[in-house]
């Protein structure tokens, strides 16, 4: 899990760029697409904490994130 996190800063500090050249014509290139790698890389990490959380009913969760987040 740590693995994805470390991809997910890369990703999401170079995809625009990547993908979009400045108004100096830099960068720009890879398709357009690329700049949806963030969104599907944090759908990959949901899917992966509702997995792990599911099978071990959120125990190690602590009460403030439940407070902060659940309402």
């Amino acid at each position: 899990m740590h693995g994805l996190v470390l991809v997910m800063l890369v990703v999401v500090t170079t995809a625009e760029y990547l993908s979009r050249p400045d108004r100096w014509g830099r960068g720009g290139w890879l398709p357009n697409e690329v700049t949806y790698l963030p969104e599907a890389l944090s759908l990959i990490a949901l899917i992966g904490v509702l997995a792990v959380g599911t099978r071990h009913r959120f125990r190690d969760v602590p009460m403030a994130y439940w407070v902060l987040f659940g309402g």
